[in-house]
């Protein structure tokens, strides 16, 4: 009786520590799947920028941008409309604040809402839209999938 009490003792020892690797291999998993962007400019001229803008082909509804102003003001948005020459959007929730091109990275305290932010197009110099990178997702689908047979064999023969 005492055997087969520490049978399924064992068994659900085992189990745990199954449920736990398991646990933080999914938790890395999402983690690199997170670093799977990156920020790319929309063109290197201003003036075909600013068009680009206005017919709807640079942004569109959703989109997490960086937008350099000519006051040197660097803004990250979530875009909301383009509407009468104003860029529309609400300030992006994993940036700081919009600050000077020259000042440090400072983070603000989360707010449940942000305001909207209206951006004149025409005294926009640069925007930099974020994309996924499908080498930075290809090398962190085949690291994830490495660590996860890796960590399948470790339990196997631990087992």
């Amino acid at each position: 009786m005492e055997t087969n009490q520490q049978s399924a003792n064992s068994e659900a020892a085992s189990f745990g520590r199954q449920s736990c690797s398991l646990g933080i291999i999914l938790l890395g998993f999402t983690l690199f799947l997170a670093a799977c962007t990156s920020l790319s400019p929309i063109s290197d001229d201003a003036k075909t920028l600013q068009e680009k803008i206005r017919t709807g082909q640079a942004v569109q509804q959703g989109d997490h941008v960086r937008v350099l102003t000519h006051d040197g003001m660097l803004h990250r948005l979530i875009v909301v409309s383009v509407e009468d020459d104003v860029l529309k959007g609400h300030r992006d929730t994993k940036s700081p604040s919009p600050r000077r091109t020259d000042e440090s990275d400072a983070q603000e305290p989360e707010r449940e809402e942000r305001p909207l932010v209206d951006i004149s197009i025409a005294d926009i110099v640069l925007v930099e839209k974020e994309k996924v990178s499908a080498g930075k997702t290809a090398a962190a689908m085949g690291s994830g999938t490495l660590v996860f047979l890796s960590v399948l064999l470790l339990i196997a023969l631990l087992a």
